[in-house]
């Protein structure tokens, strides 16, 4: 191999030398000393020479590629960290990585030759795709699963004490929960416990029953997790804030007009008992978690 490269590259540095000596001899009126157009020869070839090899190693040189080797974890998701491990890391920018627009659901925490850690902020479709390596002869990519959040319908629920409710489930279609049970079975929780008479499902995510007890008037948050069964570190996440009333808790929230008073000068002012504040308007008292339900 590296003898056929020796010809290849002496016979183009031969042809080069009698091509130039023909254009230099004819070009002049008055032509040169042998020694004169051989000397010239030669720097012109090694000049074309030296180039020619400098482009060949820019090409061949594999020190000049990245390699990402191994990326952890296997399953990215929201709102946490994942590494990439390879060769050649230390030089690479967020755009050359994420591409345009990668800024806005990931940044770069740390990075070295070795490795780099980053913040994933959300997924911004259901698979991240990273090159393997900027080597034109490397096509293989890293495709991996991104994982979002889930919702409900309502993010604030309003119960009434003793009073049996619709089972409030997840909305669907989900795009992550449905690439989650893709990967196996999986399971919901919910952290604290609910109020007593409350459950979750534990195969749907549906909150169902009949609360027993209060939460003394105030919103409660909840977070809820699908999780992997096979796989407990590959979950996803809800929030979801409720409160239990009775019929005087809820009598006391309800908004009414009031007038204008000196110290409170709004047009149509609106009040309730709990709060006894002063609101602009129905909305403004409807919409505080102080006074509106």
């Amino acid at each position: 191999m590296i003898a056929n490269m020796f010809f290849i590259r002496l016979f183009r540095l031969v042809f080069i030398l009698m091509l130039s000596g023909i254009s230099l001899f004819c070009s002049s009126e008055h032509p040169p000393r042998a020694s004169q157009i051989l000397t010239n020869l030669i720097l012109y070839a090694e000049q074309v020479g030296q180039g020619s090899n400098d482009k060949e190693e820019s090409e061949d040189n594999p020190s000049l590629f990245y390699t990402i080797n191994s990326v952890t974890p296997k399953v990215l998701m929201e709102n946490t960290n994942f590494v990439l491990e390879g060769k050649l890391l230390g030089s690479l920018s967020a755009i050359q990585l994420l591409g345009e627009g990668g800024y806005k659901y990931a940044h770069i925490l740390e990075q070295s030759d070795s490795q780099i850690l980053l913040h994933l902020q959300f997924c911004p479709k259901s698979e991240l795709i990273f090159l393997k390596s900027n080597d034109p002869e490397v096509k293989e990519k890293i495709v991996l699963p991104c994982f979002g959040n889930f919702r409900y319908p309502l993010r604030n629920l309003v119960l009434n004490w003793m009073e049996t409710i619709e089972p409030v489930s997840p909305l669907e279609p989900n795009q992550y929960i449905d690439s989650l049970r893709a990967l196996g079975e999986i399971e919901f929780a919910i952290e604290p416990t609910l109020p007593l008479g409350l459950g979750l499902n534990q195969i749907t995510g549906a909150v169902f029953g009949t609360p027993t007890e209060t939460t003394n008037d105030e919103f409660k948050t909840f977070q809820i997790t699908a999780r992997l069964k096979e796989d407990p570190s590959i979950y996803i996440k809800s929030h979801l804030s409720l409160i239990v009333l009775t019929p005087e808790e809820r009598e006391n929230r309800k908004c009414r007009s009031i007038s204008s008073t000196s110290t409170c000068r709004f047009p149509s002012p609106y009040t309730c008992s709990k709060a006894n504040l002063c609101f602009s308007g129905q909305l403004s008292c409807v919409l505080d978690l102080r006074c509106g339900l």
